[in-house]
């Protein structure tokens, strides 16, 4: 038997599994084939993009499109402006997420724990008042 890599596409939603990914792992034995491995496309992507270096990548990709004339959403303003913060987060924040450390919990519940965006403006003011 010849084995088969099982590939799923990007851009797939990574906080769910590919639906029946174990039955279609059997598919390729009836035709002398066996699944060798699978490869989740997506995660890899995320997980990419979710990395310091990554941050960093995209922090000069922003960095980059702002040099033209129109400007920047508060959004991304916000990232350029705290892409550092972000970058020193993203491994504790994607170990915790994966199992991997478990103690970080109290720390990333605490309203310092993570670098927040401009749209948790609005939700201190809402939890701010009765």
């Amino acid at each position: 038997m010849r084995p088969v890599l099982l590939i799923t596409p990007p851009m797939v939603a990574i906080q769910h599994g590919v639906p029946g990914g174990s039955d279609v792992g059997r598919v390729p034995a009836p035709h002398g084939h066996e699944s060798g491995a699978q490869e989740d496309l997506s995660l890899a992507l995320a997980l990419r993009l979710f990395s310091p270096q990554g941050v960093r990548d995209v922090k000069r990709a922003l960095g980059a499109a702002l040099r033209r004339p129109a400007p920047a959403p508060p959004s991304v303003r916000h990232f350029l402006a705290h892409a550092t913060e972000i970058e020193c987060a993203v491994p504790g924040v994607v170990a915790f997420l994966q199992g991997c450390a478990p103690e970080l919990q109290e720390g990333l519940l605490h309203p310092e724990g993570l670098p927040e965006g401009p749209r948790f403006a609005s939700l201190r003011e809402l939890f701010s008042t009765e």
